[in-house]
């Protein structure tokens, strides 16, 4: 089995195989040690990352820091490590970041409920906001769950509920061409970039034998969502531009698209989006008479084959508290809720199943959420 031995005064270490380490590595995988995402006095953003073998702080201080003889710097930002000299798979350690970075790397800014990352080659482990994700790492949620993750680049990618994705490649966000490449194995991500000093970043995106390219149109900007559908690829593009290439063609997405890839690998003609649900009430701030039932109301949507009602607890809604199943009405009644602030918004769906665009989100108050219990 493995056990870390000393090797240098420079905090370097060796994994070696001895049967007797195995209770120390086993009960070092089951520790959460810190939790970060913070800042610190001189405003250095700061991450944790778990400890993978053949770590050692003189070889993250070279990755994160640039300098092996910074290997200090990493010891004093964890007081918790005891001894600098032995450090498991498996624990998280703080580590300070810079954006953009040498090395590419996706951050959790969010999560609700159950998320869970697997830091290759570690097992799955809890995670945490401020956990850094690189090459090969995967990221999974479970009912009711969702992640939001903040690439290098400045692109953001949320991950919905009974989700698995693997980032499969990163390039520096500084490079003529910026590219990253992720797999969906199950569920749904939607990904958005913003124009910024930095190149505009390229998103390719794998789902079983489908791969689909989106980069950012003349706004600078681009967001689009995917999704394995059974055996079908989905690819909703809401802004920007985009290619979607199955095993037996290939399709041009112009912005406001979407399009389904069949099993046979053959990508449906693009369909055009349907257009957000306009909201009627509960507007943001009001609270309805003393008693009511709280329920939500909407516009209905032209072409509308159903739709689905988020609840969040942040506004961009990376952070899920529940979904709704899609729904044939256009109102929703609250069923019992946290007693925290909310958002909500409304997606039309097609009979195609694609997605429209989601409503604007609106902000449930407390005292709202008061009414409906």
């Amino acid at each position: 089995m493995w056990r870390w031995t000393r090797t240098t005064a420079s905090g370097r270490v060796r994994l070696v195989e001895h049967r007797a380490g195995r209770r120390i590595a086993l009960g070092a995988l089951a520790a959460l040690v810190f939790a970060a995402g913070d800042a610190g006095a001189d405003q250095q953003l700061i991450g944790t990352h778990v400890i993978r073998p053949g770590d050692t702080l003189e070889g993250l201080a070279t990755q994160f820091l640039g300098d092996p003889k910074a290997w200090q710097e990493l010891y004093r930002l964890n007081p918790r490590i005891l001894d600098p000299h032995w450090i498991y798979p498996g624990r998280k350690v703080r580590v300070p970041i810079t954006r953009p970075s040498n090395k590419p790397n996706a951050q959790v800014t969010a999560t609700s409920r159950r998320v869970e990352a697997r830091p290759a080659p570690v097992e799955w482990l809890p995670a945490d906001p401020g956990d850094l994700l690189l090459e090969r790492d995967g990221l999974r949620t479970y009912e009711g769950a969702s992640a939001r993750l903040l690439f290098d680049d400045g692109s953001t990618a949320i991950v919905s509920e009974d989700s698995l994705v693997f980032i499969r490649r990163q390039t520096p966000a500084t490079a003529p061409s910026p590219r990253k490449e992720i797999e969906i194995e199950v569920g749904q991500a939607e990904f958005e970039s913003h124009r910024s000093e930095l190149p505009s970043p390229e998103i390719e995106v794998v789902v079983g034998t489908t791969r689909s390219t989106t980069r950012a149109g003349t706004s600078g900007d681009a967001r689009s969502r995917h999704r394995r559908d059974g055996d079908s690829a989905q690819v909703m593009l809401y802004k920007g531009a985009g290619e979607v290439r199955g095993a037996a063609g290939t399709v041009q997405l112009g912005e406001g698209t979407g399009t389904t890839v069949k099993p046979d690998g053959r990508p449906a003609p693009p369909e055009r989006l349907l257009a957000a649900p306009a909201l009627v009430s509960p507007a943001d701030g009001i609270e309805p008479p003393h008693g009511a039932a709280l329920e939500l109301r909407w516009k209905e949507v032209p072409g509308a084959h159903g739709y689905v009602v988020e609840l969040c607890f942040d506004a961009a809604c990376g952070a899920l508290a529940q979904r709704s199943k899609p729904l044939q009405a256009t109102s929703y009644r609250l069923p019992g809720l946290p007693r925290k602030p909310l958002y909500w918004r409304v997606t039309a769906v097609s009979s195609s199943r694609l997605d429209g665009y989601p409503s604007p989100t609106r902000h449930l108050r407390p005292s709202l959420l008061l009414v409906s219990q």
